[in-house]
């Protein structure tokens, strides 16, 4: 625990200016959009102000960075980020030493998948929800995994630990509403084990009233700042929603190369291509390993949690490394790290078994999905349009909007134009292919705009409007040598 601890305090003084450490200047997060949100939060908790408009996210992270405000910015958020992760690596280690990982073991696990990998491990140093998140699902898994583990003879003295996983579980929607779907994975188990056992429902009777109890006063505090009403943050949310039906092609983008079909960007196994020995190690131990059920509730719960990431609509490869959007990711790459770890530690052991788990996590991921030319009536992944000489910010985030055989689309909610390095703009569908006759408008001032607690800025797209695509692109997929393996060859440029 002390090493983790000296590393992440080592990893944030590395992370900033000593200007900002010694507290002269303010860290660069505090004038983000997300970050600033949380401040602010945090500030009005600090002085009882419940007003709503000083409350943009779900409150529980802010929450926790109220009693630092009166410090230095970075200080305000190191401190409870610093706690949080050694929570989370508090929970790692009990979960992982079920597989006789010795502490040190974990620890150096834990590290690699976090704060000590510079592609992920600032998502760790910068402040963002998913810090306290990630603490609260290693902890509810520790506590699951405990009570799973529990002798049938010993289950009445679960008690604690079915009030600790009530509340961890129960805490999650209030830090992050998305994340509370892997209550159902986490707790079905417990459920299941304590219901077999007529004389233990008592303890399934106070996981409820426990967490019960943290739903009932943080639907006090929402009433008190919101009233009966949902929240901007909630509201906006459920515009954007999500496109289940577009997972294969987002997975793709995320995960493999988001190239040529975004103009920038890497997917995430070129990055950490150890995840697919991760996934591969998860499968040799459901299917062989002495902890099936364990490792079916780690990689069950990770999966939902992908599905419903990556269906979200403005999880988008630009907003991926650009705005730091890996932060999503981040509770589960330790998970996969020490899979990973497993399918090395345990080959000899499982030989045929781990080169077939890993050919069927790789086929998948050796699929390309090129851009091929569309004709004016074919359906299409990508519309390029003329290059706009205004600030990337402005484009990305304009009141635009697009209008094709099918009707008229908003930026950013039901489109995105993202500006590439060498001009064009790139128009990313989010939830139905372009049509044909596709023209790019601007402004857009007769669609609905929601609120998204941003102070109104007027942004003013300089050119003549609507703009012509120059090309559009379909889909064609093939399997082939994986892009994120080198030698990388997979076509970064459209044709």
């Amino acid at each position: 625990m002390a090493v983790c601890a000296a590393v992440y305090l080592v990893a944030v003084l590395a992370s900033f200016p000593a200007s900002v450490i010694l507290g002269r200047a303010p860290p660069r997060f505090a004038s983000w959009f997300d970050q600033g949100k949380y401040l602010a939060s945090a500030s009005a908790f600090a002085h009882l102000n419940l007003d709503p408009h000083q409350h943009w996210y779900p409150f529980l992270y802010s929450l926790c960075l109220a009693p630092f405000v009166w410090l230095p910015a970075l200080i305000a958020v190191a401190i409870p980020d610093c706690l949080c992760f050694l929570l989370a690596y508090a929970g790692y280690r009990r979960v992982f030493g079920e597989f006789s990982i010795s502490r040190r073991g974990c620890a150096g696990l834990f590290l690699v998948g976090t704060v000590a990998y510079p592609v992920s491990g600032d998502s760790w140093i910068q402040p963002w929800t998913t810090t306290l998140s990630a603490a609260l699902i290693w902890i509810a898994l520790a506590l699951a995994i405990r009570i799973v583990r529990t002798a049938d003879t010993d289950l009445a003295r679960t008690g604690p630990l079915c009030n600790g996983l009530g509340v961890a579980i129960c805490l999650l929607p209030l830090c992050r509403p998305a994340d509370a779907i892997m209550a159902i994975p986490i707790v079905l188990p417990v459920c299941a084990k304590l219901v077999r056992h007529r004389a233990c429902w008592p303890l399934l009777g106070r996981m409820i009233a426990a967490g019960s109890a943290v739903i009932g006063l943080g639907g006090l505090l929402y009433l008190g700042i919101y009233g009966p009403h949902p929240s901007g943050y909630l509201k906006l949310s459920a515009v954007y929603g999500a496109n289940f039906g577009a997972l294969g092609m987002k997975s793709y983008l995320i995960l493999i190369d988001p190239r040529p079909w975004y103009p920038y960007g890497y997917g995430v196994l070129a990055l950490m291509p150890w995840l697919l020995p991760g996934l591969a190690g998860a499968l040799v131990q459901i299917g062989f390993g002495q902890n099936r059920l364990i490792a079916t509730m780690l990689l069950v719960t990770a999966s939902v949690y992908a599905v419903v990431m990556l269906a979200y609509i403005d999880f988008l490869p630009s907003g991926l490394w650009k705005f730091g959007n890996v932060h999503y990711f981040k509770w589960f790459i330790p998970m996969l790290a020490g899979f990973a770890w497993l399918f090395i530690r345990d080959f000899a052991r499982y030989r045929t078994a781990s080169a077939v788990a890993l050919i069927a996590v790789a086929l998948p991921a050796s699929v390309h999905i090129d851009a091929v030319p569309a004709g004016g009536d074919q359906p299409a992944r990508l519309a390029v349009f003329p290059a706009i000489q205004a600030p990337f910010d402005d484009v990305y985030f304009a009141r635009s909007g697009l209008v094709d055989r099918s009707g008229t689309q908003r930026a950013v909610y039901d489109f995105h134009p993202v500006p590439s390095d060498r001009g064009p703009v790139y128009a990313e569908p989010l939830r139905r292919d372009f049509a044909g006759d596709e023209r790019w408008i601007f402004p857009a001032a007769s669609l609905s705009w929601p609120d998204n607690g941003a102070p109104a800025k007027a942004i003013v797209l300089p050119g003549r409007f609507p703009l012509l695509p120059l090309a559009r692109y379909r889909a064609k997929v093939s399997v082939g040598w994986p892009c994120w393996l080198p030698p990388y060859g997979c076509r970064a440029d459209l044709p």
